[in-house]
């Protein structure tokens, strides 16, 4: 979870220009991010991804937390990581996008309780 904190907190904070800059800069990391939006043209993928995981993250690293708290804390991370967005260049905030946040963190959370209910992995013991 803390390994994952700077990278939701890098791809929310940072204006499109510094962005692109680190897109430049570091190659593999633009080339991952294309092949992520490519997936689905339609969707913000990067979006799906972020929150997926965070949703995947937050089931297996709070395993005593209920579900319904840990949904609550995506919903406001949701909101808040758009509300930012107002003030950050080249960045918008949109009511879609947090729509999207939450879908995807959702079925990232589903995907945690099959891993765990389905498969049998025991969130306590990760």
């Amino acid at each position: 979870m803390a390994a994952a904190s700077p990278i939701l907190a890098g791809a929310i904070l940072l204006s499109s220009s510094q962005i692109g800059r680190l897109r430049s800069a570091w190659p593999w990391l633009g080339l991952k991010i294309d092949q992520t939006e490519k997936l689905w043209p339609a969707v913000d993928m990067v979006h799906v991804a972020l929150f997926g995981g965070l949703g995947v993250l937050l089931i297996l690293a709070f395993p005593t937390v209920r579900l319904r708290a840990l949904f609550l804390v995506l919903a406001v991370l949701a909101v808040l990581t758009e509300f930012v967005q107002i003030w950050i260049p080249g960045r918008t905030a949109s009511i879609d996008e947090v729509l999207l946040d939450l879908a995807a963190g959702l079925a990232g959370m589903g995907v945690a309780w099959a891993l765990v209910v389905v498969v049998g992995w025991r969130r306590s013991a990760l």
